[in-house]
């Protein structure tokens, strides 16, 4: 039984059959009941490929400084994709869409640090290891939108022009497999703001 003070969100979907009002949907994090499978997004990436898991978590521990924080922000996705089985088949099928979504909680972690005037110079030296990262496994994927395009994702302070920008992106684009891989990405950053505003609200 999940007690009260762990739930994270609850989420109210209300749906309109002209003037009915349908059973409403509640989601919360985690899950009231899990029945079947759980995500963990880390272990669905060691079981697909053991290498990039390896070369993943070898980046992490070089950026050691947002290692804590980009985990708790990657454990709170795991448990809200849990539930939404209409995922599942993106993170079985093609583990890029896990990459590009633990990329860009781990850049938009190092990036908000410099955006808030707080280590500059960690970013700094952090921000090459998360580059070598892309350009070794990112780049060569299906992704068509060029490194300098993806990476202006991750430089806006609020939610509002970030979403705009990916909207823009994802409008110019009719790739589907970037599409997807962006809409990952937009997960992630989306994650990483709402770990910040619990920090500030909570």
């Amino acid at each position: 039984m999940i007690k009260k003070d762990n739930i994270k969100l609850i989420h109210n979907k209300f749906v309109y059959n002209g003037e009915n009002l349908e059973p409403i949907i509640k989601k919360q994090i985690p899950p009231q009941q899990i029945n079947g499978r759980i995500v963990k997004l880390l272990e669905i990436l060691k079981a697909k490929d053991v290498d990039l898991y390896k070369i993943y978590i070898d980046s992490t521990e070089k950026a050691f400084k947002s290692y804590d924080s980009s985990c708790k922000i990657i454990t709170w996705i795991s448990e809200a994709l849990t539930g939404f089985t209409g995922v599942y088949k993106y993170l079985d099928c093609d583990c890029n869409n896990i990459l590009f979504l633990l990329y860009a909680v781990n850049f938009r972690t190092i990036s908000y640090m410099k955006i808030v005037g707080k280590e500059e110079s960690y970013h700094d030296s952090a921000s090459p290891i998360w580059n070598m990262f892309y350009d070794k496994n990112l780049m060569h994927t299906d992704f068509t939108i060029s490194k300098a395009e993806y990476h202006s994702l991750f430089k806006y302070k609020k939610l509002k022009d970030v979403t705009t920008y990916c909207d823009k992106l994802l409008n110019d684009c009719n790739n589907r497999k970037t599409q997807i891989y962006l809409a990952f990405s937009m997960l992630g950053v989306f994650c990483r703001f709402v770990s910040c505003f619990n920090k500030v609200c909570g």
